[in-house]
């Protein structure tokens, strides 16, 4: 993967920061007095991924350095990522090497107004000295009113405590797809890292999205995320502790609900259906907390939509059934193990019939009911 064109414009208060991954043009778009122009490390940490996907060499046709410090996480990385996903290469780093130094001695954490970045903030504000907003990970960049709605939350909430929240916008959500990477089983916790190296931040907060139990192949995990650090930039995985923990916590944070936004659809603030948003209303329901921004879970039939495919699926489904054994609500802990019992078994039926039908049955009968497969 050849790294080149590595452009800086200014425009007004922002400039765009940007170079080329093959031919992927990765930019950022950030406030004037944030963001590093003198060192390569955002963009190499942000072509790993794709570069072992791919099986390439990581070239950088440019003078500019690489973070020694950096350089020897990548090579860790890769071991890691390797042993998680066989299908990935070792690759070689061809860049200039220079020490990357301390640009902004403070402390920043993401912040998108979800479960994860509100616990890290509340728990963490005495030490932080801003708040770094994403556009285009959570929504897409073409989503202006959304982007507007979340913007506007997101900055009273920062003014209400009195902290700088920096708005960057970017197109790196993008850049797994063009390479065939899912974003959130590979790529999140690398995303971000690139971000937090062209930021220039000395420390750099990561809010946890799995718990510390369940260390599992992920895009972003307290063993990987810090190992993207520069002699400049550090990054802490911050409290990866279980969901249903953290809204428990915040619950007892008015400004907190008055802000939680969970949802992945781009459809409104949250949707309130999506899995992730259903998830956090059993977890409020469970609390017996009411939320300002989601509707309390009245019904509980819309879980059993739920399709557990990979390991995080099963995870995620047992820390809430751990939540409904604490609480003692007997109902959810029967749903919820229905629904794993149900899970594995249409998967287990679905990999034997692969395995010696190659998926001639199931394409037979979704033929005969008229079944579209998806």
């Amino acid at each position: 993967m050849i790294i080149s064109e590595i452009s800086h414009e200014v425009d007004g208060r922002e400039h765009t920061i940007s170079a080329y991954l093959d031919n992927f043009k990765l930019w950022f778009t950030l406030p004037l007095d944030i963001g590093r122009t003198d060192v390569i490390d955002a963009f190499v940490a942000a072509a790993l991924l794709p570069a072992m996907h791919t099986g390439q060499p990581i070239v950088v046709q440019s003078k500019k350095p690489l973070s020694p410090t950096l350089l020897l996480g990548l090579t860790q990385l890769q071991r890691i990522y390797c042993q998680w996903w066989p299908h990935l290469n070792m690759v070689d780093i061809i860049a200039q090497q220079g020490t990357s130094d301390i640009q902004i001695k403070s402390n920043a954490c993401f912040f998108s107004g979800g479960v994860d970045s509100l616990y890290s903030f509340v728990k963490n504000r005495r030490q932080l000295d801003a708040l770094i907003f994403v556009e285009g990970i959570d929504i897409q960049l073409d989503n202006k009113s959304l982007l507007d709605e979340v913007k506007q939350k997101n900055q009273a909430f920062a003014n209400t405590f009195n902290i700088p929240l920096i708005n960057i916008r970017s197109n790196i959500r993008y850049l797994p797809h063009t390479f065939g990477l899912s974003w959130k089983k590979y790529f999140c916790g690398a995303g971000l890292a690139a971000t937090g190296l062209l930021t220039g931040f000395q420390t750099v907060l990561i809010p946890s999205s799995q718990p510390i139990i369940d260390i599992y192949p992920d895009g972003t995990t307290p063993i990987t995320d810090p190992l993207y650090a520069s002699e400049a930039t550090r990054f802490f995985y911050d409290t990866p502790q279980l969901r249903y923990e953290k809204l428990a916590f915040l619950s007892k944070h008015r400004l907190a609900m008055n802000t939680l936004r969970v949802c992945w659809m781009d459809k409104s603030y949250n949707c309130g259906q999506c899995e992730k948003c259903l998830r956090t209303r059993l977890i409020l329901r469970l609390l017996n907390t009411p939320c300002p921004t989601l509707a309390p879970l009245d019904e509980l039939k819309p879980i059993l939509k739920w399709r557990l495919r990979a390991l995080e699926d099963f995870k995620i489904v047992e820390n809430l059934r751990r939540a409904a054994l604490h609480q003692k609500d007997k109902q959810v802990v029967r749903l919820l193990k229905y629904l794993v019992w149900r899970e594995r078994l249409k998967n287990g039926l679905a990999t034997f019939e692969q395995r010696l039908f190659k998926g001639y049955l199931k394409n037979r009968v979704y033929r005969l009911f008229g079944i579209t497969s998806q």
